[in-house]
């Protein structure tokens, strides 16, 4: 699983800012509807709703600004 997530990590770094974007927004609809539909999900999924969700402010893009 580690590995997994550093792999989608450097990947996410060849992004541009509208892909990084359209990434974060798909990932937080998918928290949203695992969230919605399953009672079971562990707290830290639901933590780490609210945490992918400064993915959007404008501080976060200009801080990525410099790998683009």
């Amino acid at each position: 699983m580690t590995q997994l997530l550093e792999q989608a990590f450097l990947k996410a770094q060849e992004l541009t800012e509208d892909e990084q974007n359209i990434l974060a927004r798909g990932m937080l609809m998918r928290m949203q509807e695992l969230l919605e539909n399953d009672t079971s999900i562990p707290e830290t999924a639901i933590l780490s709703e609210s945490a992918l969700s400064d993915w959007n402010r404008l501080e976060e893009q200009e801080a990525w600004q410099h790998l683009q």
